[in-house]
């Protein structure tokens, strides 16, 4: 799943929220928990409600629900003859994470007035056995992508990354697509092709700030930077770091300030 494939770690936020009269007493600090009740409780004013202070658990949370769907299909698919089995209990389920992930995205599309959720996850369950598998084979080329950025295999990882976005935003996977441009982009960036990687790492960090990907889009900005200061573009370079700065605190965030005075003194 995405969440294995980036690694990253999430910490839950302890803002509360008050239930409804329908909402059983659950752990506020525990998302998943909170969207499982008030799923379950068909409460979604205050499932906008929570999703406002919990941006950055959105995407993952839902997510779980997805591939929990995928691994009970993959489950029952014989690897011989591609035919899939469901029993009536595997269906019921399959059938609830999928409801209960278009409620979570639903909410989440309300709260942030952004269509991206929701269309992720209706993309998600309309898919067909062969575009499961495209899917399947998308994630193994950002695997691809990231151990060859890892052995400076640039002219591979561009490759494989190229590959995960041509793969994901014909399936409406727009995290996969994120995660595929923002592997080529890093590439691009080694091999020289500044235009070129600002061109995938821009898409990227648009990507990355609907998803609520915060960590992603820091890195996809810090990048982006990179490029602009190759190419000259001053005026968009301060701009990466403007928004560097939101996104960061303390000696990350002074570092990018000092930065930025010296990209305004220059302009």
């Amino acid at each position: 799943m995405h969440a294995a494939i980036l690694a990253l770690a999430l910490v839950a936020s302890t803002t509360a929220l008050a239930p409804s009269q329908d909402t059983p007493e659950v752990d506020q600090t525990d998302p998943v928990a909170v969207y499982n009740a008030l799923h379950a409780a068909g409460d979604h004013d205050a499932m906008v409600t929570y999703w406002a202070d919990h941006e950055a658990r959105v995407l993952y949370t839902i997510d779980a629900d997805l591939e929990g769907s995928l691994a009970l299909w993959e489950g029952a698919r014989d690897a011989e003859t591609g035919e899939v089995t469901l029993d009536e209990e595997a269906q019921a389920e399959i059938a609830l994470l999928h409801e209960r992930a278009l409620f979570g995205a639903r909410a989440a599309a309300e709260t942030f007035d952004r269509p991206i959720f929701h269309d992720y996850v209706a993309s998600f369950i309309s898919w067909s056995p062969e575009d499961k598998l495209a899917f399947r084979g998308g994630q193994a080329a950002f695997s691809d992508a990231v151990t060859a950025l890892g052995t400076q295999d640039f002219e591979a990882a561009l490759v494989a990354g190229e590959r995960c976005t041509s793969l994901a935003e014909p399936l409406g996977d727009w995290w996969g697509a994120s995660m595929g441009l923002g592997a080529s982009g890093a590439a691009r960036l080694e091999l020289g092709d500044a235009a070129g990687a600002l061109a995938d790492l821009s898409r990227a960090r648009l990507l990355d700030q609907a998803l609520g990907l915060s960590r992603s889009e820091k890195r996809n900005l810090d990048a982006m930077l990179r490029a602009c200061v190759e190419l000259g573009r001053t005026h968009r370079a301060i701009a990466c770091c403007e928004a560097l700065i939101a996104l960061t605190t303390g000696d990350e965030a002074a570092a990018y300030a000092t930065r930025l005075a010296r990209l305004t003194a220059a302009e």
